[in-house]
């Protein structure tokens, strides 16, 4: 391998390359002990080689210049796998493809004690889809089954860990897409410049509760005049005067930036009441601030106690009729700041 970046590719931390990375000897050693028949066996090449040096002899090994007489089976094709390939690069491309597959049917050969010579051999080509290093030529004795049996079991604990691994970065990924969505709506409410749409979904619903309970209300999210301007929010409930009515107020609201706003608040405001079905008909009223009215001074709670707008903003049922669809209500408020 060459090293270029100057990172762990899992965590990206700075690494040394004298210092923090080094081969792993005592691997090599054991991979170069192992002799794997060559892959083209088939066609009456007899040599054994370690996994180091079957790549080497691959590419200049003569039983494969004349090409494959015959499709060429997965050496998994004794534990279940029934791939058959044309062309050797098929076959390495499979082998490092499929690897979860090969190691799951592998374990199965294992629990039923069906190991065998040909099992070790297609346990020496999964030790061969694995390994890294210079091919380098050194005789050694044949992999054991009880070996074999611990390299399935060391590479069954390998891929339970990268398994687990992998379901708590799709957990960290999917929080992180959570966080990304929330800050994203809340950074379109904070540069929507003064206009807001408030749809408030379920609006029959809400008005049954709300009807039940004149103490009930509902409030929209807060919304911004600019980044770090004043902070708005609408108010909806049962008319106190008269419960045939429902009541509509803005809300100032408390914020890190009031501090460098002017006070009392000093503008004016347009809420459009929306027809869906004929835009045309839409209910809109305008609103201008008042200095002396308390609901315009800075607030001191995070919402400020008292609002602003209108007491009986509209009969309950002609607003059920004409403005609302799919049980949804939609505003659109616009704040001008002088």
């Amino acid at each position: 391998m060459t090293w270029t970046s100057g990172h762990c590719p899992i965590d990206n931390v700075n690494l040394n390359v004298t210092a923090d990375i080094f081969l792993d000897n005592y691997t090599k050693r054991e991979i170069r002990e192992i002799k794997l028949n060559c892959p083209f066996e088939s066609k009456g090449c007899p040599l054994k080689l370690s996994p180091l040096e079957l790549e080497a002899h691959m590419a200049e090994c003569t039983y494969d210049q004349a090409g494959p007489s015959h499709a060429m089976q997965c050496p998994f094709h004794t534990v279940g796998c029934k791939d058959v390939f044309k062309v050797e690069e098929e076959l390495n491309k499979h082998l490092q493809d499929d690897l979860h597959n090969h190691m799951n049917y592998l374990m199965r050969a294992c629990s039923d004690n069906k190991m065998n010579r040909d099992i070790t051999r297609t346990a020496e080509q999964l030790q061969l889809s694995t390994s890294l290093g210079d091919p380098k030529k050194k005789n050694g004795n044949p992999f054991s089954n009880n070996d074999v049996h611990t390299l399935l079991n060391t590479l069954y604990e390998r891929i339970v860990v990268l398994e687990q691994r992998d379901r708590e970065k799709s957990i960290l990924i999917e929080n992180l897409s959570k966080q990304l969505d929330m800050l994203t709506h809340t950074a379109a409410r904070r540069t929507c410049f003064g206009e807001f749409l408030w749809r408030v979904d379920g609006i029959s619903g809400h008005i049954a509760t709300m009807k039940a309970d004149h103490n009930r209300i509902i409030y929209s999210e807060p919304f911004y005049t600019s980044p770090y301007g004043y902070k708005f929010c609408l108010r909806l409930n049962i008319s106190q005067h008269n419960s045939n009515y429902l009541a509509l107020n803005l809300h100032l609201m408390k914020s890190p930036h009031d501090d460098c706003l002017t006070w009392p608040f000093s503008g004016s405001f347009t809420i459009t009441m929306v027809n869906r079905y004929r835009p045309d008909l839409s209910e809109v009223v305008s609103m201008a601030s008042n200095p002396a009215v308390l609901a315009f001074t800075r607030p001191t709670l995070d919402r400020h106690p008292r609002g602003f707008g209108y007491q009986e903003y509209g009969l309950i049922d002609e607003i059920m009729k004409m403005f609302v669809n799919e049980d949804m209500l939609t505003f659109k408020v616009v704040v001008t700041c002088k």
